[in-house]
């Protein structure tokens, strides 16, 4: 017999109308159904939803119900019945909302899970929007009903607007609303003076339902209630079943009066009400919060700028006519035209409707029905005699007279900028020093002050310069001598220049060494006495130099290959039949130059510079490096570690020396060999040249001494014409040291 349990005592009542309504017969005694264990029971914490709103095309907000279920044999599926409203599902109630949510039951039972709908009413005005939700599984159906019940809301607010007119003119005044959403009607009862104003038409916005319109009466007049008011009557009804929404500040309507004279107000009367897509009437209480009455009232002549009373624009210098500035006029309540002219109070000056022409002393304007709409307008001084010239407007118009003020404020700018050459000569060489200008323009004061050495250059002329130019003298201050420049215009006068225009040219006799020129204390002054901006000052003034055709660079270093620690020399690298080199040369090595800001881009390099047995070696560049920048001296050689200065180096002058033997420090990263007390030398082992000292390199000598090579080879470490043992050893050694290229 299969065990069995008892419905909940709660359900009794419920059964006891479901067997009189089968028409069996009751006994005294109630029998409770019993519900086989293994049957299959589905259970959902209500069977109805609902929640106040208006929604009609979005959904409102979520609800949730718990559902679960017990000897499930199937997924349990919950979705919207598509004949009953128009709802969404989902397990979250911040999204994921669908049409189906599938539930699997875990060894047949569901845990009881939270189900969220919201309800997404389509263009429904039904009193009230329900929608249902089949819970479905295992041959059971739950329904759960969502119903969203309408609510009366308030009603839009609707404003008249406040209007001003010349007598005799028409006007319109505007009926605009806020909140105006859902409306089936809209009843207006519009109350005005019919002694001031008399009615034309109404003007109904192109974004009325055309229903609407067609339920209005054909020709809509308003009826006289008074001998001063009369009443129009606007019944906004749509077909029933329809809505509409209208958007926030555009006119719903515009009625069109001819203005007589005098002032009334423009009113809603008592009569006003809105019905919504639902049948409610929103609350319009307090009445005055919703109607916000209008008004006719005579125009006054007003007009006004922005900026007020004046505008100024920050200009470059200019001579004649300035750049347009411009400014915003607006007139209101004008009986006739408004004349704009350039007064002689201040300096002449023009105006114009645009920037780009059409300029004169005099502008007028006329207005309509007594406007003149926000106009752009343009004004410029001319003939300019100070650094803010200043032009007056006088605007007279309808009895009413104001006065305007227009400047530029003229900028200095920059300061043009100054280039002196880099020239190379041979000693007693006469040479022409150029000193180039670009961006010089209304130059009307300039000032040079050019520094050199006198031990290297002896001054001879000054010659080819620009008109107005001329030299001011020559001062000795502590060794160098200072030659300076000097031009000078009336403020009313100045100079312009193409870009790269040569100002003039140095005369000097070359006599030996290196000589920077540079500019000291420069300055200049622009038209009006505006001094231009020069900082930093090496943007503006760039130096030049007199210096030698070439430049000598003298290193000293020791192989360590090579180096005897009894002499304190180097001995001569050998080929298979004696010394590979003549005289004194040890070896050959490569000098390289590196620029410091990027250590891979290569400024010189020669490869075959003779290395003397006392560690000297020199190469002749053939220029003269830029002295405001700074180089990497890189040594290289067959069998020993590429090896950079610890520095980057200034090379000027005619010469640059620099010592590797004398300290560690000297190598970038330390990277020397101590061969004697105080003395230092390059690495050797790596004849593969790979940058490091490792197995690679002693293989390589390793098969060499098998097979008993001799003569110039890069394997044979220690230069005696022949790979042995002896090369393995000084290779070996290092390679324990981990030595390798260090570069920055």
């Amino acid at each position: 017999m299969k065990h069995t349990k008892l419905i909940l005592f709660a359900l009794f009542p419920v059964l006891v109308f479901a067997m009189i309504a089968s028409g069996k017969p009751s006994s005294g005694l109630t029998h409770i159904t019993e519900v086989p264990e293994s049957e299959p029971q589905l259970f959902v914490s209500t069977d109805h939803l609902s929640q106040p709103g208006n929604y009609i095309g979005s959904c409102a907000p979520p609800l949730s119900y718990t559902i679960s279920g017990i000897n499930l044999t199937s997924d349990v599926m919950i979705k919207p019945d598509t004949l009953f409203g128009n709802a969404e599902v989902s397990f979250s109630p911040d999204g994921g909302f669908s049409s189906c949510l599938s539930i699997p039951p875990v060894g047949g039972s569901l845990a009881a899970t939270v189900i969220y709908v919201r309800n997404c009413p389509e263009n429904t005005t039904a009193p009230e929007q329900t929608a249902v939700i089949l819970n479905s599984g295992s041959g059971l159906l739950k329904t759960v009903t969502v119903s969203l019940i309408p609510v009366p809301g308030e009603a839009p607010g609707s404003i008249l607007s406040d209007v001003f007119g010349f007598p005799g003119s028409e006007i319109s005044v505007a009926l605009t609303t806020e909140n105006f959403s859902n409306i089936s009607r809209a009843y207006y009862s519009i109350e005005f003076n019919h002694n001031v104003l008399s009615f034309n038409s109404v003007e109904f916005s192109g974004l009325l339902p055309p229903q609407v319109l067609s339920n209005l009466p054909p020709d809509l007049q308003p009826v006289q209630i008074s001998d001063e008011l009369s009443v129009l009557i606007l019944d906004l009804d749509n077909d029933p079943g329809f809505y509409f929404s209208f958007p926030v500040n555009v006119p719903l309507l515009e009625l069109r009066f001819s203005y007589i004279s005098g002032s009334a107000p423009i009113s809603f009367t008592g009569d006003c009400f809105f019905t919504n897509a639902w049948g409610l009437t929103p609350a319009d209480e307090p009445y005055e919060d919703y109607y916000y009455n209008g008004s006719i009232a005579p125009a006054q002549p007003v007009f006004g700028f922005d900026p007020p009373q004046y505008v100024c624009l920050d200009t470059g210098i200019f001579t004649g006519c300035g750049p347009a500035v411009p400014f915003t006029f607006f007139a209101t309540g004008i009986a006739g035209d408004v004349t704009f002219y350039c007064t002689d109070f201040m300096d002449e000056g023009e105006i114009s409707l645009s920037p780009d022409g059409g300029f004169s002393g005099t502008l007028t304007l006329s207005p309509e029905n007594g406007v003149i709409d926000t106009i752009v307008l343009y004004g410029r001084t001319c003939n300019p005699y100070s650094a803010v010239p200043v032009v007056m407007l006088n605007i007279n118009t309808s009895g009413l007279s104001e006065n305007y003020a227009i400047c530029s404020s003229m900028q200095a700018g920059d300061a043009p900028v100054s280039s002196i050459g880099n020239i190379r000569a041979e000693p007693g060489e006469t040479v022409n020093v150029p000193v180039f200008v670009s961006d010089y323009e209304y130059i009307s004061f300039g000032y040079y002050s050019i520094e050199y050495d006198p031990e290297v250059l002896t001054y001879q002329g000054f010659v080819d310069y620009i008109p107005g130019w001329e030299p001011m003298g020559l001062h000795q201050t502590r060794g160098k001598s200072t030659w300076t420049v000097m031009i000078g215009y009336t403020s009313d006068n100045y100079i312009t220049l193409p870009d790269s225009t040569k100002m003039f040219d140095l005369i000097f006799t070359y006599n030996s060494g290196y000589s920077d020129l540079t500019f000291t204390d420069c300055s200049f002054q622009k038209l009006y006495y505006l001094t231009p901006n020069d900082s930093p000052y090496e943007d503006f003034y760039h130096n030049g130099s007199v210096g030698p055709a070439s430049h000598r660079i003298s290193v000293n270093l020791m192989l360590e290959s090579l180096f005897n620690p009894q002499t304190g020399l180097m001995l001569k690298a050998r080929n298979q039949i004696g010394e590979m080199y003549p005289g004194d040369i040890a070896d050959m090595v490569s000098v390289s130059l590196f620029e410091s800001e990027n250590s891979q881009a290569l400024l010189y390099q020669n490869k075959n510079v003779e290395l003397l047995t006392n560690g000297s070696c020199a190469v002749m560049l053939p220029f003269i490096p830029d002295s405001t920048q700074t180089y990497y001296l890189v040594i290289n050689h067959r069998n020993s570690i590429e090896t950079w200065s610890a520095v980057p180096l200034h090379f000027t002058g005619d010469s640059t020396i620099y010592n590797f033997t004398d300290a560690a420090g000297k190598a970038y990263g330390n990277n020397l060999k101590e061969v004697l007390p105080g003395t230092y030398a390059i690495y050797c082992g790596d004849p593969d040249q790979n940058g490091a000292i490792d197995s690679g390199d002693m293989t390589e000598i390793d098969n060499g001494s098998a097979l008993y090579q001799t003569g110039y080879l890069p394997g044979d470490v220690n230069g005696d014409g022949l790979i042995d043992t002896t090369d393995f050893t000084l290779t070996e050694n290092n390679s324990y040291q981990y030595i390798m290229t260090i570069r920055p």
